[in-house]
């Protein structure tokens, strides 16, 4: 069904992108300055022994891959596991944590979000000029080692060890494909556009057209093993809220199970649904299901808005870690407001692959970046969805 729905002609192929110059621009094509090539993986202390084994398995992995993994079982609060990281900050290292490992939040305009960038950039100044227990400001921000997360059940978190050895020995495999959903709201934004993912994929399938745009291909959507999934969707924590004229129709965490999600990477252009202090949908798609990998959201209002550079990274097949770094340190920066609370969950090592050749064909799929007013525009729009819309 999905095949059959995906190649209906409301969907617009890769192949006609050069035909969309109106709003695009060329991709930039800079050279990386440094290659993540180790990971520090940060185990909460009361899962260690029971993921031993899985640990193990992970570290014989990378190493076929050239890839150095330092395991460290943890016990302290965020203070301490941010000098830790100090340690690591050269430019060379990702972290992930593994359990329920410390957190901070953050306060910005009246929302309250827990912030890994505090650990991403740990020469960062951090301040809580009121006194609440709460980060209020900051100092610059320099990405230097990322931070990825995997939270669940020690028997959630060794299915997770499962699924990426699959992945790493080509038990597990997904198709050449990228699929972008734009719900109502979103679908005259760049309007014709696939955000640079036709340089990760070999074919893209968009949805933005409001009639197509429903619950019910949302569902189609993530089945068909598809390699990459960018999702934009009112959210919040818990649950996306698909449109249909004036109904939402909603999509709760707890329904994303095995049979019904297919796909591998997913990028969560969905408010809060990365808010890893409770449940939340994209954790759930790493521990509930056999084949999601990776995933980057938002733990606040935002998400991804501006894609390119995280795209690009991806084709010249570089980890999912590194994407995340480079887009931050290029673009997120500059914007607390849409980015303070991106991050990234699963291992940080996973590379979704691409190609980099397709840049001939892509010429035009680099995006006038959205104006202040558009920004302002977009995120007012976002700030109704923090609570369901009924």
């Amino acid at each position: 069904m999905i095949m059959y729905m995906l190649g209906r002609a409301f969907f617009i192929y890769v192949l006609i992108v050069p035909l969309l110059s109106c709003s695009l621009l060329i991709l930039d094509s800079d050279d990386l300055q440094v290659s993540v090539d180790s990971v520090l993986v940060v185990v909460e202390k009361g899962i260690f022994a029971e993921l031993s084994p899985s640990l193990n398995l992970y570290r014989s992995d990378l190493a076929e891959e050239g890839t150095e993994v330092t395991i460290r079982e943890w016990e302290g609060d965020a203070r301490d596991l941010r000098e830790e990281l100090k340690k690591y900050s050269d430019g060379t290292w990702t972290a992930w944590f593994l359990g329920d490992l410390p957190s901070v939040n953050y306060v910005w305009e009246g929302e309250v979000f827990p912030t890994d960038l505090y650990f991403s950039s740990p020469d960062t100044s951090w301040d809580d000029r009121d006194g609440d227990g709460t980060f209020d400001s900051h100092g610059t921000i320099f990405m230097s080692v990322p931070v990825s997360r995997l939270t669940g059940s020690t028997e959630e978190l060794i299915g997770y060890f499962h699924k990426i050895h699959l992945y790493r020995t080509g038990v597990l495999t997904f198709e050449d494909r990228a699929v972008l959903f734009k719900d109502d709201d979103w679908s005259d934004y760049r309007r014709g556009s696939f955000f640079g993912a036709e340089r990760i994929a070999g074919e893209v399938f968009l949805v933005e057209n409001l009639p197509q745009s429903t619950y019910q291909l949302y569902e189609e959507a993530l089945l068909g093993r598809s390699k990459y999934l960018y999702q934009w969707i009112h959210a919040n924590p818990s649950a996306l809220y698909v449109q249909e004229g004036t109904d939402y129709t909603p999509y709760r965490y707890y329904a994303i199970d095995r049979e019904g999600v297919d796909v591998g990477f997913l990028n969560l252009f969905n408010c809060q649904a990365a808010r890893y202090t409770q449940p939340n949908l994209a954790m759930s798609y790493l521990s509930r299901t056999d084949t999601s990998l990776a995933v980057t959201g938002s733990t606040k209002k935002g998400g991804n808005f501006e894609p390119l550079e995280f795209h690009r990274v991806l084709s010249l097949g570089r980890s999912w870690a590194e994407a995340f770094r480079q887009w931050y340190n290029k673009v997120g920066v500059h914007d607390d407001m849409w980015y303070l609370g991106m991050v990234i969950f699963g291992d940080p090592a996973l590379i979704p692959g691409g190609d980099d050749s397709r840049q001939e064909r892509s010429d035009f799929s680099r995006l006038i970046s959205p104006s202040e007013e558009e920004k302002e525009y977009y995120f007012n729009l976002m700030s109704d969805f923090t609570e369901p819309p009924y």
